[in-house]
């Protein structure tokens, strides 16, 4: 059982990584303009800011 829960939660850190770098890099699917201004000094300061960051 334990065996599987590391299993899942590996592969969803790995997922949510993964979005998190097509979202502050601009590339795939996920497009950061939708989320920020187009101006790219306000999305540095966005992107540093960002918990994740």
């Amino acid at each position: 059982m334990l065996k599987w829960f590391l299993l899942i939660s590996a592969s969803l850190i790995v997922s949510v990584g993964a979005i998190l770098t097509a979202y502050i890099s601009g590339d795939g699917w996920l497009k950061p303009e939708k989320f920020t201004v187009p101006n790219s000094t306000s999305n540095q300061d966005e992107v540093s800011s960002h918990p994740f960051g």
